[in-house]
């Protein structure tokens, strides 16, 4: 064959599963059932639509998509950047690049990592096959465990001499032989396989175990095996129920949100950890003895929606409330899934309104007759809400491709039993993206650009065939603003500031509490590519408490937290209850601070309103900016007070007429002092 970035990785994505269904006869038996469960559910469908054509297929290898039955993920840990940035040439051979940033340490994993998938949408259609590839990080390791992993580390060979030389050719001459790609797939497969011979001593092993058992499955074997392979499914409640009526040894509940119409993000279930057998050295005789090592399990996954920034923030805050709640009254697994069911009940399960109200991402095409049945009339320009409206457009959720880091610290939390003796060291360690970027030596790419690229072309596409530039009034996304950097220090701000408040405190008045000091300003930022329109940016920044600016910065470090901001909330809820005359939002953008900043890993949050006439103005005597003309038309109970339930606390809009009970400075505001 002639060399095909597409086929190599499809090729290797089915040497892998057939390797793994080898190793792991229970995963062989999980892709079966995976095939029953889609079938069974197709043929409900069939049912449900009254198709009496019996004839119909029912083979799900005929009716899905293909990438539906080829579909896998899988996942490795790596110990050092040297292997890391060797799988990250080896995957570009495949057409696989670094996706996305996970900090593990969240959920007391001493460990980040990334996703290597294909970027492109004919990419992913051709094979989506991606790899969850974890990274240790050494310096959340208490010393001794340091110390034993790093000797234990620098004596193996993850890559083969061979492998290393094919994959040097590639990068230089951009191509391989069809028998030096039979050549790369046989000895890549090596790289992932199975040895149930450790490179450690028993008591070496269960030292690197205490301190976490995913420590001993990274540091105790000469390779990086594949721990879980996961085929995607169209019913993944129905995959649970066969998996438990089998008698497999399966998770106690789906990971990830709830059973809905429209399916968000993704959901995945497994059966557990399998209990294997190892054989380790003797430390004194140097003969191998027997023991056990539990970590390769078999997984599920059903995907949904990708969801912008601002749904994705929606997701995280239901999700912590259901946490939360959960927490408090100590759920059982049953009052769990209700609890799940009822908190999502927020967010929103209709195609039109996850578009409407920007919480997921689509991609756009031409209905086939627009163009024939004379629909378009010649013009320069069309919006798109008003293309759709005639049907000339038609639209369809743009699938999630990556990985949720807390749902996969919790399906591997559930099915190892982690208890590691340094939990706050960890969680407490923060992200450090900069540094996994230089192990990998290349940058990572933001899952959301790739989303958004996607959806803009696909509009792109829909206009050239039109002939009419598409103006997607309620997708501001893709607009560049000149916004103030994450180090005013740097002196690249250039905007007009607007205001700024300082709230600050003493270190006593934080005792007892979350309080956290603060700056907030708001800025007036112009478009690059239309300065005439204009944006409101609102900055929150970290700030020391009082008497501690002079501090060192690993001591300010200390008082590091994350910003959770009324008027970020309100417009959230604002959207998620269908307010209309909302002004649009052009992005949420959440930063840590870096090392020698002000609160080093503090918080910096951004959110950026498009300035409009009548829907978004600010006061000149408070320095507030204020929502105004705008009604809701969906309250979470008829009788929430406006006052109560939305601006009293926020401070963030004003209210419709009629409405009492607003900050006396505003209650019968002068526009003669409004900023238009």
């Amino acid at each position: 064959m002639s060399f095909d970035q597409d086929t190599l990785r499809a090729r290797f994505c089915h040497a892998l599963s057939e390797m793994y269904r080898t190793e792991v006869p229970l995963y062989g038996d999980l892709v079966d059932l995976v095939y029953e469960a889609d079938a069974t559910a197709l043929k409900s469908q069939k049912t449900r639509c009254k198709d009496n054509h019996n004839h119909i297929d029912l083979d799900p290898d005929t009716i899905l998509p293909s990438r539906n039955r080829v579909e896998r993920h899988g996942a490795i840990r790596l110990g050092t950047p040297h292997e890391l940035s060797t799988i990250r040439r080896m995957f570009a051979t495949m057409g696989m690049y670094p996706v996305g940033y996970y900090d593990l340490s969240v959920v007391g994993f001493p460990m980040h990592a990334t996703a290597f998938r294909p970027r492109k949408r004919e990419a992913l259609d051709n094979n989506p096959f991606r790899v969850f590839t974890t990274l240790l990080r050494m310096e959340l390791l208490t010393e001794r465990t340091r110390e034993l992993a790093v000797r234990a580390l620098r004596q193996r060979r993850v890559f083969t001499e061979r492998l290393v030389e094919l994959i040097g050719r590639v990068e230089e001459q951009g191509s391989l032989s069809e028998e030096e790609c039979k050549e790369f797939i046989k000895e890549g497969l090596e790289t992932f396989r199975w040895h149930s011979q450790a490179t450690v001593t028993l008591e070496e092993y269960q030292i690197l175990k205490d301190e976490h058992p995913l420590v001993a499955d990274i540091v105790s074997f000469p390779n990086c095996h594949i721990n879980h392979l996961t085929p995607r499914t169209i019913d993944i409640d129905l995959v649970q129920k066969l998996m438990q009526d089998r008698g497999m040894p399966a998770k106690e509940r789906i990971e990830g949100p709830p059973q809905r119409k429209c399916p968000i993000l993704l959901r995945q279930t497994s059966f557990k950890a399998l209990e294997e057998t190892v054989y380790f050295r003797d430390a004194s005789s140097g003969v191998y003895i027997k023991g056990s090592h539990t970590a390769r399990f078999g997984e599920v996954e059903q995907r949904g929606y990708a969801l912008t920034r601002q749904g994705r923030q929606l997701y995280d805050e239901i999700l912590e409330r259901v946490n939360a709640e959960t927490a408090e009254v100590k759920a059982s697994a049953a009052q769990y899934e209700e609890i799940l069911q009822r908190r999502f009940l927020e967010f929103p399960d209709d195609l039109d309104q996850l578009r409407s109200q920007k919480l997921a991402y689509f991609c756009y095409r031409l209905e086939s007759s627009a163009v024939i049945n004379g629909k378009q009339k010649p013009q320069a320009s069309a919006k798109l809400s008003e293309l759709l409206k005639q049907g000339i457009l038609e639209y369809e959720p743009i699938i999630y491709e990556d990985f949720l880091p807390l749902s996969a610290g919790g399906i591997f939390n559930s099915n190892l039993g982690n208890q590691s003796q340094s939990q706050q060291l960890i969680r407490d360690a923060g992200s450090d993206l900069k540094e996994f970027q230089r192990a990998l030596g290349d940058s990572i790419k933001d899952e959301f650009d790739l989303y958004e690229q996607m959806q803009r072309e696909s509009l792109e596409i829909c206009g050239k065939l039109l002939g009419v530039e598409i103006c997607a009034l309620n997708d501001r996304s893709h607009d560049r603003y000149n916004l103030p950097t994450r180090s005013p220090r740097n002196g690249e701000s250039r905007k007009k500031k607007y205001s700024e408040t300082v709230r600050q405190f003493d270190l006593l008045e934080t005792i007892g509490g979350p309080t956290l000091s603060y700056s907030e300003a708001i800025f007036i930022c112009e478009n690059v590519n239309k300065t005439t329109e204009e944006a409101f940016l609102k900055v929150y920044r970290q700030i020391p408490h009082v008497a501690t600016e002079g501090e060192p910065h690993t001591i300010r470090a200390q008082q590091a937290g994350t910003g959770t901001f009324c008027d970020i909330e309100a417009y959230m809820k604002f959207a998620a209850r269908q307010a209309t005359h909302l002004p649009i939002c052009l992005a949420h953008k959440s930063e840590r601070q870096d090392e020698y900043d002000l609160v080093p890993a503090g918080f910096i949050e951004y959110m950026p309103w498009l300035r409009g006439i009548h829907h978004l103005v600010g006061h000149k005597g408070s320095k507030k900016i204020y929502i105004v003309d705008f009604t809701v038309t969906h309250l979470m109970e008829a009788k929430a007070d406006w006052n109560d339930f939305f601006f009293a606390s926020w401070v963030l809009a004003y209210p419709p007429k009629g409405t009492n009970g607003m900050n006396s400075e505003v209650t019968s505001p002068d526009m003669s002092n409004w900023k238009f």
